[in-house]
């Protein structure tokens, strides 16, 4: 008891110090709680809204003299609720152009198809001769040729030594006699008539050209071997290794680079056949290994093996 006396005096005393009566922490912590459970429970927005907009209409419903039961409220408005970012995005973009329509099939890594107008306009345009185009200039030496091996070389492309020559493939019915054919290139889209007319006379004397050499139609008793093999100009000109300097293809390029035409399209052309037929060429491999297992001979002997070293075997396939 002297202790409760001695507190509540200290606290009279520090009272004027404190800004107030000095109120002991058992009334302060109990003082909200009071307050709470006396004051009344807060009305909810929504119902009060309610209340009011009854309580209008009932005030209302006295004073026109209508003695029914007042109107029901209002059913609360729905919100209406955001569009995605990403839809209203899309609705507020311009529409874009169609784009072309995806190639079936294997198209990767393959040129462009040409459109469908290619084959009109060739067809409005006079075809064209070698003569309607302009005339070929040949700068470089012709190549010479080993009698041993009959390889050709090259002054100024030493990795390039072919074993046979353009004229000898032709004679030998390649391509089923339809090289030099009539064409629509799907490069320039120009057609192209009677393309063996740039080659020299010497290289075509003799033969019947129309048939082993231009020929629309592939027949195998036209080649040597009297088999078809190959790929149209079509699947050639999709892989884009067709160029509109040479629209018939690598062997027209041949045909030129032999006789001397020089061009910036060389390298390529010389690295394809090197990477085809080369000394360590792909289809060289493949048809050298087919030769041997069906008893032939690498260098025309029938007794060489693929690895043999002799200079009679390493370059010579025929």
């Amino acid at each position: 008891m002297r202790c409760a006396a001695r507190a509540a005096a200290a606290a009279a005393a520090f009272a004027p110090l404190l800004g107030g009566a000095w109120r002991s922490p058992h009334a302060v912590a109990m003082a909200p709680r009071r307050g709470r459970r006396a004051a009344a429970p807060a009305v909810a927005p929504a119902a009060a809204r309610r209340s009011r907009v009854a309580a209008s209409a009932s005030a209302a419903a006295a004073a026109d003299g209508d003695g029914g039961s007042p109107p029901p409220p209002p059913p609360p408005r729905k919100r209406a609720r955001k569009p995605p970012a990403r839809a209203a995005a899309a609705a507020a973009a311009p529409p874009s152009p169609p784009g072309p329509a995806s190639a079936p099939g294997r198209a990767r890594n393959k040129a462009a198809a040409p459109p469908p107008s290619t084959a009109t306009a060739a067809a409005e345009l006079p075809p064209l001769a070698p003569s309607d185009l302009p005339p070929l200039e040949f700068t470089a030496p012709p190549p010479t040729r080993d009698p041993d091996t009959r390889v050709f070389h090259f002054a100024d492309a030493p990795t390039f030594h072919p074993t046979v020559s353009p004229e000898e493939v032709l004679r030998a019915g390649a391509f089923g006699g339809t090289y030099f054919r009539p064409i629509t290139s799907g490069v320039t889209g120009r057609r192209y008539v009677r393309a063996w007319e740039e080659l020299p006379p010497g290289w075509l004397a003799g033969l019947n050209v129309r048939r082993v050499v231009g020929s629309p139609t592939y027949a195998p008793s036209v080649n040597r071997h009297g088999v078809k093999c190959g790929q149209g100009l079509d699947a050639w000109e999709a892989s884009g290794w067709i160029t509109a300097q040479d629209p018939y293809g690598w062997f027209m390029w041949y045909t030129r680079f032999f006789r001397g035409r020089r061009s910036p399209d060389d390298a390529r052309q010389v690295g394809r056949w090197a990477r085809c037929a080369g000394p360590t060429g792909r289809w060289r491999g493949n048809l050298v290994g087919k030769v041997w297992r069906a008893g032939g001979g690498f260098g025309g002997g029938g007794a060489c093996r693929p690895s043999c070293g002799r200079r009679c075997c390493t370059g010579r396939t025929s």
